[in-house]
């Protein structure tokens, strides 16, 4: 039971498979307050704010936003309850969710 429960607590798999798709060096948005594995796991490439926080979710449509802009793509955490909003947007690729947060490709 340990490891399925350290899965769904982990985002340890969903940034391999990110990086096994060729996203290892994009940037990434965590979720504030998340349990940091994130920030473990995708070392040097999350987002943070002035005061050396994870950027909080609504502020992420600008940081987003920006990217876009840019031509660039991110890579973004969101609650796996919320995965359906962005199924089949433009924009958008699901990486995978493990039952509390899902992984997207945003471009």
């Amino acid at each position: 039971a340990a490891p399925a429960v350290s899965a769904r607590e982990s985002t340890r798999d969903l940034i391999a498979l990110a990086n096994e798709r060729g996203y290892a060096e994009l940037p990434v948005l965590a979720m504030h307050g998340d349990d940091r594995s994130a920030e473990f796991y995708a070392s040097r490439r999350v987002l943070y704010d002035s005061n050396g926080e994870v950027i909080p979710l609504d502020e992420a449509p600008q940081i987003v936003d920006s990217f876009r802009k840019r031509k660039q793509r991110i890579l973004a955490f969101v609650p796996a309850g919320d995965i359906d909003l962005f199924k089949g947007r433009p924009g958008v690729e699901v990486i995978g969710d493990n039952g509390k947060v899902a992984l997207l490709c945003l471009y």
